[in-house]
């Protein structure tokens, strides 16, 4: 769960303007949506020399983007570093940076630059959302709890912050809680898939095969070929005594993804 801010534009390493122009023109350029025109833009503001403190922190933000529809997240670090220096109250630089370290996978130095961004802004919605995929990536899960639960409190209608608390509530063994979040997700988006897949295999490990096989065909209904949910239902058919019905959702999902039996099997999904 990333959520990039919304600063981020293009251009390459190496752009340059052909020919001068004015200050003010090269703000436009900067801002240009094509990554070559504005990485040039920016480089001129940068170069010129007259722009200070936010204003030089803007262009570097800018370039910074520009990095980041070209995948050079290392120069996009040193922009969005250049840019903290130079306007060290902007959470907005913060998160951008903490964004490149989670691509980089330095999740403790992304951890510590959403937090500088949340110290300045507390009700920063995306960096909450971010910080706390790291912490879960981290097997912090606690902490992405905490942090899920003030994105719930400030937007209940988010539904991926629904959806990622329930996955850390599971893998804290609160499943009462898990359940809970998984079903105000569907509530919100009755055609997610990843809580009904989530709800199915932690209601089919608690012995409600009922309820499982209620969310697999709910998922069939979603999507006929869906290889999970297959599965799920033959092994379900299966234990409820109809071993030839189960056995061709079996086949018939092996045929569609040749490890579904592993996947299943590590969610607890087996016959």
């Amino acid at each position: 769960m990333m959520v990039l801010m919304s600063l981020w534009a293009a251009g390459p390493a190496g752009a340059q303007l052909e020919q001068p122009v004015s200050l003010e023109a090269s703000w436009k350029i900067c801002q240009e949506t094509d990554p070559d025109i504005s990485i040039a833009g920016c480089s001129a503001i940068i170069k010129d020399g007259r722009e200070r403190g936010k204003n030089l922190a803007r262009a570097y933000a800018q370039r910074a983007s520009a990095y980041v529809m070209l995948q050079d997240f290392s120069r996009a670090l040193q922009d969005l570093s250049e840019a903290i220096k130079l306007d060290p109250n902007d959470p907005k630089a913060f998160a951008n940076r903490g964004a490149m370290y989670r691509v980089t996978g330095e999740d403790d130095l992304a951890i510590q630059d959403y937090s500088a961004a949340l110290k300045l802004d507390p009700r920063f919605i995306d960096a909450l959302l971010n910080r706390a995929s790291a912490f879960a990536s981290r097997s912090r899960c606690a902490e992405a709890v905490s942090d899920l639960s003030r994105v719930v409190e400030a937007d209940p209608r988010r539904t991926v912050a629904l959806i990622e608390r329930g996955v850390c509530q599971e893998s804290l063994g609160r499943n009462d809680l898990a359940l809970a979040d998984f079903a105000a997700a569907l509530a919100l988006d009755p055609t997610s898939t990843y809580p009904l897949e989530r709800r199915a295999a932690m209601l089919f490990r608690a012995g409600d095969l009922d309820g499982a096989l209620a969310d697999y065909v709910r998922l069939l209904v979603i999507n006929p070929n869906a290889p999970r949910a297959l599965y799920g239902r033959g092994v379900i058919k299966r234990l409820k005594g109809d071993m030839r019905g189960g056995d061709a959702d079996i086949d018939t999902a092996k045929v569609l993804r040749s490890n579904v039996v592993d996947e299943m099997a590590a969610r607890g999904v087996k016959p």
